[in-house]
């Protein structure tokens, strides 16, 4: 059944079933579709499974029906059996479940009681499932519409464990010298590089699982402003240069400060924290750091090429390896902090003078030799607990207004297909 098949009859009835509505990235994914779905006709409501949280909010903000089922233990036959009745009494078209709990009562149950279309949902790689549980989501993915989720590595994986290729976190960094995965900015994603993409996610995966081991945890960081400068300064009122669209609105942009005379000074300070989780067996043998700096990229190295990214990453796995045989690989990681507005040379005038020659391996040597420093201050524990902060605010943002939009379309049309030569459209663009 589609929206518009639905919307020339009764209105649609999803019912989306969740474990709980505590603050998580599957929560919050399911409040924003509930949300959504009115503004398609659609009558949404939601069971919870175990227990409410305080995503119920969210949820109640929208005047969106929510029952809870109150579940308790793995095996609660008497929830189950709740679980039927509510949605019996629901009659919803489709059931959405969410997560392996929700999956399992959610799509048995919707079975039961004879609900049109039943999907799953997956949005993590599950490496604690042993092969009963693969067996359950083997069982009733045959039986329902299918299962959805929100990475090409989840759907691998579930593959890899018997679920149909046609029914399924990544810490990012970036590149100019890479092929593109995804398409923006004028380049097409490179549909090769992408496939081998996943496969290389999906080998990383496997290859994590079969080397875990009981690990200890500790945090450390270290100032490393040497490295780094704010790359995006304010133009000066009489300087103010054009946007895409050919309108003088840019009063701050990334590398201005090269030219002295059309600027005032930097937007803003820099962040300059290497920060540092370190994970190490119980005997205090390493096994992998996840670094993180704001130092957008290195430029200037040939394709192809991971930037200092991946040249730090390997570098700081040989380090702790040193010399010691390993029964595991030591993993060595660089994320991107803010990723935007911080580059290697300070336009301020104080670039040290060795970053005026420096090259991308003896960059990555400064900064290896900064992280062994702080990871010989850092302390561990064996027991630790996790937790997640989280602030939503609003940010406003330009849209195009009927004017533009109408002289865009324009533009795209005379173009005929191409990619356009110019930032800004003009009589060289076609």
């Amino acid at each position: 059944m589609t929206l518009t098949e639905a919307s020339s009859g009764p209105p649609l009835r999803v019912t989306l079933v969740i474990p709980t509505l505590d603050r998580g990235g599957a929560e919050k994914q399911l409040c924003l579709l509930a949300s959504g779905l009115g503004e398609w006709g659609v009558v949404p409501s939601v069971v919870v499974l175990t227990r409410d949280g305080p995503m119920r909010s969210e949820l109640d903000r929208f005047g969106i029906q929510t029952r809870v089922i109150g579940k308790r233990g793995k095996l609660d036959p008497l929830a189950y059996r709740r679980l039927k009745r509510e949605l019996a009494g629901i009659g919803p078209d489709v059931v959405h479940t969410w997560l392996f709990a929700a999956n399992a009562y959610g799509r048995a149950a919707a079975l039961s009681v004879g609900v049109p279309v039943i999907l799953g949902s997956e949005r993590c790689v599950d490496l604690w499932k042993g092969e009963a549980y693969f067996a359950i989501d083997r069982y009733l993915e045959r039986r329902t519409a299918g299962l959805t989720t929100n990475s090409a590595g989840v759907r691998d994986f579930y593959v890899g464990h018997g679920v149909a290729a046609d029914r399924i976190m990544i810490s990012a960094t970036h590149t100019h010298t890479a092929p593109a995965a995804m398409s923006c900015l004028g380049t097409d994603a490179d549909p090769e590089y992408r496939a081998y993409l996943r496969v290389k996610v999906t080998e990383a995966i496997a290859a994590a699982k079969a080397n875990l081991v009981p690990a200890r945890v500790g945090f450390g960081s270290i100032d490393a402003r040497h490295y780094m400068a704010v790359r995006q300064w304010v133009r000066r009122p009489d300087r103010i240069a054009s946007d895409p669209f050919g309108n003088p609105t840019v009063r701050a942009n990334m590398h201005a400060g090269r030219v002295w005379e059309d600027v005032t000074g930097e937007a803003g300070p820099e962040d300059p924290e290497l920060s540092m989780i370190s994970l190490q067996t119980l005997q205090g043998e390493p096994i992998a750091v996840l670094s993180n700096l704001s130092m957008h990229y290195f430029s200037g190295v040939s394709p192809i090429s991971a930037d200092y990214f991946g040249l730090y990453s390997d570098a700081l796995a040989a380090k702790l390896t040193g010399d010691k045989k390993s029964a595991r690989p030591i993993v060595g990681i660089m994320s991107h902090g803010c990723s935007g507005d911080i580059w290697r040379v300070d336009y301020t005038k104080q670039t040290p003078p060795e970053f005026e020659t420096i090259k991308i391996d003896q960059y990555v040597s400064g900064l290896i030799e900064l992280s062994m420093r702080a990871l010989a201050e850092i302390r561990y524990d064996e027991s630790p607990r996790l937790e997640m902060a989280e602030t939503r605010f609003r940010l406003n943002y330009r849209v195009p207004d009927a004017q533009l939009l109408q002289w865009s379309k324009g533009i795209v049309e005379k173009l005929e297909g191409k990619l356009p030569t110019t930032t800004i459209p003009s009589s060289h663009t076609y």
